[in-house]
């Protein structure tokens, strides 16, 4: 894209926090080189960086440094916005309890986390409680089937049943639209390596969810008991 000068016709988002080998961190200096080494990649500033699952980090800290160490990690973005390496800035977490638990006021851009089918009621209320801490940012979702849109429990689930127009989609569109309210997003990360896979899901941006029947679902998952074990 930057090759052929199509940058300025996409708004690219990125991620900051997992280097070389899968490790985490939240060291202030490792962030900012890892954002001014993206706008050195992509040879233009993104419009978003997301700090990426800072939970990995925090759990390794005792109650009395995860604040501290999230705030300047934060700060970090912040600085990035204040001078132009980037357009905004967000948190992306997989679990957010650890996140809720060490987060002072902040008002990030936006808040993503995972959504969908897949994601419990203690962990939807907990992506609620977070996205209320963070003062109106926006909520943007990931990983709408659980990392394997091709397992075929999809196609046993029904999710049309969350859907206004009824069954005249896939199981895969009714599935991934229905990410959308669960919980209430505005954006889903998708994959791109299937242009047929990513053309079905933008088509299923255009269908209505209904939000009676997402009302009663979460009453049940909210009323369910555990699974025994």
């Amino acid at each position: 894209m930057a090759a052929l000068g199509l940058l300025a016709e996409f708004t690219v988002s990125t991620k900051v926090g997992v280097f070389t080998g899968g490790n985490h961190s939240l060291d202030p200096a490792r962030l900012r080189q890892a954002i001014e080494q993206s706008c050195i990649d992509l040879r233009h500033p993104p419009g978003l960086v997301l700090l990426h699952n800072p939970e990995t980090s925090l759990e390794r800290l005792d109650d009395t440094r995860a604040p501290d160490a999230l705030a300047e990690a934060c700060g970090v973005l912040i600085n990035a916005v204040s001078t132009g390496l980037c357009g905004g800035w967000g948190i992306s977490t997989w679990s957010p309890r650890p996140v809720l638990a060490a987060v002072t006021p902040l008002r990030p851009d936006v808040l993503m986390t995972r959504a969908g089918l897949t994601v419990g009621a203690p962990v939807l209320t907990l992506i609620e409680e977070l996205a209320g801490r963070l003062d109106s940012c926006a909520l943007w979702g990931m990983s709408p089937f659980g990392g394997d849109a091709t397992d075929p429990a999809w196609r046993e689930v029904n999710a049309w049943q969350f859907l206004r127009q009824g069954p005249d989609c896939t199981d895969l569109q009714a599935v991934f639209r229905t990410a959308y309210a669960l919980p209430e997003i505005e954006r889903v990360a998708v994959g791109t390596g299937d242009p047929s896979h990513l053309r079905a899901l933008v088509e299923a941006t255009g269908l209505e969810i209904d939000r009676e029947t997402v009302a009663a679902y979460r009453d049940l998952l909210a009323t369910a008991r555990p699974a025994a074990r």
